[in-house]
């Protein structure tokens, strides 16, 4: 092997070995700043991303969440926060509500943000239909007050809302609504679930207590909702495959189950987060491949709040409560078991947290920090050792060409290095020598 060829074999070497850490934490911090994050979403290609932080600002990415920059609309006094996100499929049309606030839109991509003529209310949550012409908003309050709320809908991208005729007054949690905008689902702690199966119309009930979060497949055949403890101290997941008739509990664990995404294409992928088997203790992200019909426990202990995934499931992100912006590219599934933390405070009602100290997930933080760490060595050595190649190539080629004109000069270890030099470059160097030398008989090469 020449210096090239071994300065190429290392830099594969180390990619190799980066890679190779890297990819056995699939779920990675792709934002590592510890804020009270709300929700977040996920275009069908997996290109756009926006979070949303209570009290703080909404965040969006244009590279698959590789960089984030922070975003407020220009005229924003904030009198709440930043609450729930709907995305277009492309995520050219995007919308988020802010509780005790307005609703806010942006037409690209998230980079700019326009106050609604939605009017200042509890907002808590919203759902956008494929094209994002189609929009669903709903009113959230806390547990401890009275004061209830209706569904709204718009038809001009978020602009302008009225009121659902047919909606029960409620304390709403979430919305989802096919690619369409004609199925919709919305849960409520306080009483059933509601479905509509002709863009608000008119509602059904499904028997879900303490129905929490729901999602939906773009055809909205698959729908999946999470449930909070019961008095039974009961929390599950149910699943429906019959676009909202009927639903079952599926076979994931008893726990504090949040949020919950479906992938948007055919609804193969369901994952979910679960905050444990108690109120806010931290808990596990549980993945299915099969539309909920067997869970997979993934991920690392935390208080996770919201989670999205891409058209085919591939692309999923989560954030934690007082925490990161979390990434999986494998479908929500690990390659290795993960550390596992606790939360030292227990949050009481989820729009007023106050502040707690971060979840520890220094184990992730290590991977990733030593797979860039060896990236950067890799390039490094790549650079370092072409520039040394050159300056060996130049030395070796001076030894030879002055072992040819002064034979009988005597120095410090010349038969070795003259030999070493040979076994470098000697082919290069005879081609070298016919053009500048003028011929010069050479010797043969020596074994060093």
């Amino acid at each position: 092997l020449n210096i090239i060829q071994m300065t190429a074999l290392l830099y594969k070497l180390t990619i190799t070995l980066s890679i190779v850490i890297a990819v056995k934490a699939e779920w990675s911090e792709t934002y590592a700043l510890s804020k009270d994050w709300t929700s977040i979403k996920i275009s069908e290609d997996g290109v756009h991303q926006t979070a949303a932080v209570y009290g703080d600002k909404i965040y969006y990415s244009s590279d698959s969440g590789y960089s984030w920059t922070p975003k407020n609309p220009s005229s924003y006094s904030p009198s709440g926060g930043w609450m729930g996100i709907g995305m277009s499929s492309n995520g050219q049309f995007q919308t988020v509500v802010e509780y005790g606030g307005l609703i806010y839109t942006s037409i690209n991509y998230g980079a700019d943000w326009t106050a609604s003529n939605s009017g200042s209310s509890w907002w808590g949550s919203v759902a956008v239909s494929s094209a994002g012409d189609v929009q669903y908003a709903s009113f959230l309050t806390q547990p401890q007050q009275t004061t209830t709320g209706y569904i709204w809908k718009s038809l001009n991208n978020g602009v302008d809302w009225s009121q659902l005729p047919k909606s029960p007054s409620l304390n709403w949690n979430d919305l989802a609504v096919s690619g369409d905008g004609l199925i919709l689902c919305a849960t409520s702690t306080s009483e059933y679930m509601y479905i509509s199966f002709n863009g608000g119309n008119e509602f059904e009930t499904r028997n879900i207590i303490n129905n929490y979060q729901v999602a939906m497949c773009s055809s909205g055949t698959i729908i999946a909702v999470t449930t909070l403890l019961d008095s039974d101290n009961t929390g599950g997941i149910y699943i429906s495959t019959n676009s909202g008739d009927s639903f079952a509990l599926s076979q994931a664990p008893s726990q504090v189950w949040r949020g919950i995404a479906v992938s948007f294409g055919n609804g193969q992928y369901v994952t979910a987060l679960s905050n444990g088997d108690s109120d806010y203790t931290g808990g596990y992200i549980y993945q299915s491949s099969t539309q909920g019909s067997t869970w997979t426990k993934v991920g690392f202990s935390g208080l996770w709040r919201g989670i999205s995934m891409n058209g085919t499931g591939q692309i999923q992100v989560a954030v934690v409560e007082y925490g990161g912006i979390y990434i999986n590219d494998n479908y929500g599934l690990d390659g290795t078991s993960s550390p596992t933390t606790s939360p030292s405070q227990t949050p009481t009602f989820a729009p007023f947290l106050a502040p707690t100290p971060s979840i520890s997930n220094d184990g992730y933080k290590s991977l990733n920090t030593l797979a860039i760490v060896l990236s950067v060595i890799a390039t490094l050595s790549v650079f370092l050792l072409a520039i040394f190649a050159c300056f060996f190539k130049t030395f070796c080629f001076y030894i030879l060409e002055n072992d040819i004109r002064n034979p009988d000069q005597s120095y410090c270890f010349k038969g070795r290095l003259v030999s070493l030099c040979k076994w470098f470059y000697w082919k290069e160097f005879q081609e070298y020598s016919k053009d500048n030398l003028n011929n010069v008989k050479l010797l043969a090469p020596q074994t060093p």
